[in-house]
């Protein structure tokens, strides 16, 4: 009996890891992206994702609701700016990581807050070059 538990405990924990079941980041899931630009400024990757919310986030407000992201990759650190439920280009996460190591600042934890000022000029930076890149490739100029 023991070992009948001990597999099907060993099954639901594979199966669970198999489908992100265990997931801590299900923005990061690529199964939530609508679109996805990328575009390559100085040493840096620069992404746009516009992001499906993950079942069960945002349906008390509305379930159409979108996620913006912005993704910078630079050598040795990685910067995800995240404008989540409002759709407003106002980013309220922004995740950093280096190192391997990750670190995540919210707008609405007054200790993070300070950032953010930083952050979203950022933010609009880099989406106005995205932008700029799409409008190009478009229309050819």
């Amino acid at each position: 009996m023991k070992s009948l538990k001990k597999i099907l405990l060993t099954t639901a924990f594979l199966v669970g890891l198999n489908t992100n079941v265990f997931s801590r980041d299900p923005f990061i899931l690529d199964k939530y992206i609508v679109e996805s630009y990328t575009i390559r400024f100085r040493d840096e990757i620069i992404t746009f994702e516009d992001r499906i919310s993950p079942p069960g986030w945002h349906e008390v407000v509305n379930p159409n609701l979108r996620d913006y992201h912005i993704i910078v990759k630079k050598p040795g650190k990685t910067i995800r700016y995240m404008d989540l439920r409002w759709m407003d280009l106002k980013i309220e996460q922004i995740k950093i990581t280096k190192n391997n190591n990750s670190k995540r600042y919210y707008k609405n934890n007054s200790l993070d807050a300070f950032i953010f000022d930083k952050a979203q000029e950022q933010f609009d930076f880099y989406l106005k070059l995205i932008e700029q890149a799409k409008v190009n490739d478009i229309l050819g100029n």
